[in-house]
């Protein structure tokens, strides 16, 4: 991921045209969600939550797709683990949606996508940032981004909070990469060491593959269609790192329907 590291290079595949697609991407949105608080100063990986329970927000119900063992006290790795929305709308509130915007500002999910190579689209951003917004946002609905946009807010996760500029000629030159912090290091840790815990013991069993020692989320997300969102049609999405004691490799796999 960081060509300047010493052993540190990647094999980067030709662009096309899906460069440029817009996607809500689902739940590979919370690690960030998780990130945002813990830079905020309002969350700590040994914090409990109740997700026993639904959530209303106006006229809609939050609910979780997939059982927790422990659902009154659940932890920060817990609700990235098995994808609890609940949990992860409860650290949006306490996050507040000002901070929240920054931060996805900060990680470049705001705006169009700057780099050398073939440009990817502007994402489609909600025109009001209220509650309701707040919280679809915090699982990764109701704001397209190019999946490689999105690929790229992991790799602070891999370089010790550092945002790298995306390469896509070899050989790689490392005077071309822009590194700019967006978090600590500690929190870039602590969110790795639960997405290495969801693939191990969550919802991206699937994703563990002996000797890669993957890190990663999974995502669903319906698809917006007139009056909302499908309930037939989804875009399935992964987002990881490998190895997660090491990363090298940073990925975001879309299946679109």
């Amino acid at each position: 991921i960081d060509p300047n590291r010493p052993g540190d290079r990647t094999e980067l595949a030709k662009p096309n045209r899906a460069i440029g697609s817009l996607f809500e991407l689902g739940s590979i949105f919370k690690p960030l969600t998780l990130a945002a608080a813990m830079e905020a100063g309002v969350l700590r990986p040994s914090d409990t939550f109740d997700v026993s329970a639904p959530i209303k927000i106006g006229a809609a119900m939050v609910r979780d797709p997939h059982k927790l063992e422990n659902p009154k006290s659940a932890t920060p790795g817990d609700i990235l683990a098995f994808s609890s929305n609940i949990g992860v709308v409860e650290i949006a509130r306490r996050l507040g949606s000002d901070k929240q915007k920054a931060f996805l500002g900060q990680v470049g999910l705001l705006e169009r996508p700057s780099y050398d190579g073939p440009q990817a689209a502007a994402p489609l951003t909600p025109s009001e940032w209220d509650e309701l917004t707040s919280a679809t946002v915090s699982y990764g609905h109701g704001l397209a981004v190019s999946p490689l946009a999105f690929a790229m807010t992991y790799a602070p996760f891999a370089n010790g909070g550092n945002s790298l500029s995306p390469v896509f000629l070899e050989p790689i030159d490392p005077a071309r990469i822009e590194k700019r912090a967006v978090m600590s290091a500690s929190t870039a840790r602590a969110v790795t060491g639960m997405m290495r815990q969801t693939v191990l013991i969550g919802t991206g069993m699937n994703a563990e593959a002996p000797g890669y020692e993957v890190a990663g989320k999974t995502g669903t997300a319906r698809k917006a269609s007139a009056g909302g969102y499908d309930d037939y049609r989804h875009t399935a999405v992964f987002g990881g790192l490998a190895p997660a004691s090491n990363p090298r490799l940073a990925a975001v796999v879309v299946i679109d329907e």
